[in-house]
C-alpha cells in the first residue's frame, strides 16, 4: 500500500487520513484480508491502524490535498499553452534531446529526457 501511495503522489493525487484509512479498509476487505470488525463500522480502518501505518512508513507524509484555483484553471488553456510546446520544439530540434532535463522550483532534477512526442 506504501508503494500505491508514493505512486499516486507521483501523479500528483494525493490522499488524506481519511482516505488513506479507507482505501486500507477497502484493500483488506478486497483482498480477503482479516481485519477488526469495527473497521465495517465506519467502513475504515481504525486511527490506531492509521498511526502504526505511518510509524513504520516515515518517508510518507500525508497533507490535506488542496483544491486548484480558479485562475489556474482558466488560464490552462491551449492558447496559453501552445507557447511552452513552440520553444521545447525548437529546443529539441537546436539541441540533442538527452542533454534536456527537467528541473522544478528549487532546481532539483525532477527526471532526465526520455520520449517526447507532440
Amino acid at each position: 500500500m506504501a508503494a500505491y501511495i508514493v505512486q499516486c503522489s507521483k501523479i500528483y493525487f494525493g490522499f488524506s487520513v481519511v482516505e488513506l484509512r479507507k482505501l486500507a479498509y477497502d484493500f483488506a476487505k478486497k483482498a480477503n484480508v482479516e481485519y477488526p470488525a469495527s473497521w465495517d463500522k465506519g467502513e475504515a480502518a481504525s486511527k490506531d491502524w492509521y498511526q502504526a501505518f505511518m510509524k513504520r512508513h516515515e518517508h510518507l507524509k500525508l497533507r490535506t490535498p488542496e483544491h486548484t484555483s480558479v485562475n489556474r484553471i482558466k488560464s490552462f488553456s491551449k492558447q496559453n499553452v501552445q507557447p511552452f510546446f513552440d520553444q521545447l520544439s525548437e529546443l529539441i530540434t537546436a539541441y540533442e534531446p538527452t542533454s534536456i532535463y527537467n528541473m522544478d522550483e528549487s532546481g532539483n532534477l525532477v527526471y532526465g529526457y526520455q520520449s517526447f512526442n507532440y
